[in-house]
Parts: structure tokens; C-alpha cells; sequence
């Protein structure tokens, strides 16, 4: 690669990725690489550039050459804690998606109400993708569902009209909950692996139901993720007291990814997980309070508030047995069209 011909192709790669900033971040994500700056790539790359860099360059060109055409068929539910995924395909002023204009996947969003349903739709085929919570993934309900990764977590805590003091206290309360949230599965599983047992647990279908029900004394105490309680809070003002509940007793919500094996793309799963991985740094930069309450019903808060709320983004317990299953199939490809392992 002549000194030229290189520098054609990195001013490429700086068009595509939209700017000095994103080409920087897109090498330095390669192992390696991390200690990379603008000046090297900017500056000394177009005098004269290492073997290690041109190696650097090929690399990028090879991932968007190897999903280019690919799709993928992603069902998220409303929920903030999917934010990375959301982030990687959605289009909201017609420039195409993140994975669209960076990696060339054609990405669609489905959205449903619960991760219940993203499961359903993954396990018959008609998406290749599901977002959920984790507990739901590996619950092993739903058929040809492989985990890939988490993406989020957020600490389950509760409000109620009497002091929670000790586990026994939760027996004889009557709690509400989103019946779209992954809360009844993590207070069953509280139940069958430690033994704590609530009154009641009455799920509903928004949080303007579940509200109304606290404020009306239908139930005696809500459990959800610490922004649903900020908003109860927010409605119903001191006389929604938070209760004194350990967050080791239902433990985090975790948000998820399962994908299908037999329906996914390879090239368009491994550009997905580049995705969330860069995504999940600080995704509350990349979005718009527009956005927020166009994609997740967040109309009382800015990006900027939302850091108050203990949610964190970042990608952890990936399933290493899915990851290299899918990095295998698309080697396979690779090879099956001639091509050469990048």
C-alpha cells in the first residue's frame, strides 16, 4: 500500500465514520490501540505511515466489507435500560442508522411492549435479535434463544406506606409492579432461592396505572428500577416514602441480548456487539431529551438529569460459547466466498 494510496483510504474511512474524533475511537477499540491520538492518525499517518498502521486501516475496511448488505431484525422493549441497542438503529432525521452508516447493516427496530414478547418473536424466527431481561433470557422458556450479552443494570428498589425493616417485613405487604418489567421474575426467583416472600405482587400496564393504584391505597408498596420510583415520587410527593429495602434482596435488573442462530446473520451480530460495545460508553451523551420521549416515555427528564439515576451501561456477562459460535459461522462464509480471514 503506497504512502499515497493509504492516505486516500484513511480520508475515506474519516468520511465515513464522520470525522477525525470517531476514526480515532473506531482503531483505538482494537486491541492494541488504546493509547492512540488524533496527531498520529491526522498528522504523522500522512507522512509516513508503520506496517502496524496500514495493517490498522485494512482492518477497518475489512469489518464494513464483511457486513455490508447484511440485516437485522432487532424487537426492544420501551425500556431506557435498552438504550445501546436502541442507539445502534435508530434513524431519526433520515441519515441512516449507526449501524447503517458504520458498519453498512441494514437495521430495524422492533419495538413491543415487554421483553416477554421480543423472546416470543426471536423464538419463532421473526427477528434476530431480542432484547430482555436477562433473567428472561436464560430462563430457557424460549426456544432458540442464545444469550449473547447484558448491556445494562439498575439496582430493584421500593417505595411503601410502612418501614421495611427486616425480609419477614415484606409478608405482609401488597406490592405493585410493571407488569412490562422483569420484577415478578426476580421476586420469584427471591422466593425459590432465599426464602423471601412478599404479600402480593399485582403487575400493571403503565406507570399512570401503577401510580394511581399506590396513591388509591390498592396496594401498599411499589418495586421497580430507581427511575420508575424517582417518577412515583415525582407524582405523588412525601407521600410516597421510600422503603428501607437492601438492594441485594431482589438484586439488579439486568437488561440483555439473545440472539436466534438459525435466523441471525453472522456479519450483522458480530457489527451489532462492535456497536453496543462503543455505544454502551456513556450512551446518555448520544441521545436528545426529543428522543428520549419519542423512543421511551421520558418526558420529565434531560440526558444530563438522568445521570442522578442509578443505571449503568456497559457490556458485561458475555456469553463467550454465542460469541465465538457466530465469529465460526461468519469465518465460514468468509471462506466458503473466497474470501481471507481478516
Amino acid at each position: 500500500m503506497e504512502t499515497q494510496d493509504f492516505w486516500h483510504r484513511v480520508l475515506d474511512l474519516k468520511a465515513h465514520y464522520g470525522g477525525w474524533k470517531q476514526l480515532v475511537q473506531a482503531i483505538k477499540n482494537e486491541t492494541g490501540w488504546e493509547t492512540l491520538n488524533r496527531t498520529t492518525v491526522a498528522v504523522r499517518w500522512a507522512k509516513n505511515a508503520s506496517a502496524r498502521a496500514k495493517w490498522a486501516i485494512e482492518r477497518l475496511e475489512a469489518k464494513q466489507q464483511r457486513s455490508r448488505g447484511a440485516e437485522l431484525r432487532i424487537a426492544e422493549p420501551k425500556t431506557l435500560l435498552a438504550l445501546p441497542s436502541t442507539l445502534s438503529c435508530m434513524d431519526t432525521d433520515g441519515a441512516g442508522s449507526y449501524l447503517q452508516n458504520r458498519y453498512g447493516v441494514h437495521a430495524t427496530r422492533v419495538p413491543v411492549e415487554t421483553g416477554g414478547e421480543a423472546l416470543t418473536l426471536l423464538s419463532r424466527k421473526e427477528v434476530d435479535v431480542a432484547v430482555a431481561a436477562d433473567v428472561l433470557i436464560y430462563s430457557r422458556a424460549f426456544k432458540d434463544c442464545l444469550p449473547l450479552c447484558a448491556i445494562s443494570s439498575a439496582p430493584v428498589v421500593a417505595v411503601a406506606r410502612r418501614p421495611i425493616e427486616t425480609p419477614a417485613d415484606l409478608g405482609g405487604i401488597k406490592f405493585g409492579c410493571l407488569k412490562s418489567s422483569a420484577v415478578p421474575e426476580l421476586v420469584d426467583r427471591a422466593r425459590r432461592e432465599r426464602g423471601i416472600r412478599v404479600g402480593a405482587l399485582v403487575g400493571y400496564g403503565n406507570l399512570r396505572e401503577l401510580t394511581k393504584a399506590y396513591r388509591d391505597r390498592k396496594v401498599e408498596g411499589i418495586i421497580a428500577w430507581d427511575l420508575v420510583i424517582h417518577e412515583v415520587r415525582l407524582t405523588l410527593g412525601a407521600s410516597a416514602r421510600p422503603a428501607t429495602l437492601p438492594e441485594h434482596l431482589f438484586g439488579h435488573l439486568r437488561q440483555g441480548v439473545a440472539v436466534n442462530p438459525h435466523s441471525a446473520d453472522p456479519r450483522a451480530v458480530h457489527a451489532y456487539l462492535d456497536a453496543l460495545v462503543e455505544l454502551s460508553k456513556d450512551p446518555l451523551r448520544r441521545i436528545t431529551k426529543v428522543q428520549l420521549a419519542t423512543y421511551f416515555g421520558v418526558k420529565n427528564h434531560s440526558p444530563e438529569e438522568l445521570r442522578a439515576y442509578r443505571m449503568s451501561f456497559r457490556i458485561h456477562r458475555v456469553n463467550l460459547r454465542s460469541v465465538l459460535k457466530f465469529w465460526t459461522q461468519e469465518l465460514d462464509a468468509d471462506w466458503g466466498r473466497g474470501g481471507k480471514m481478516h
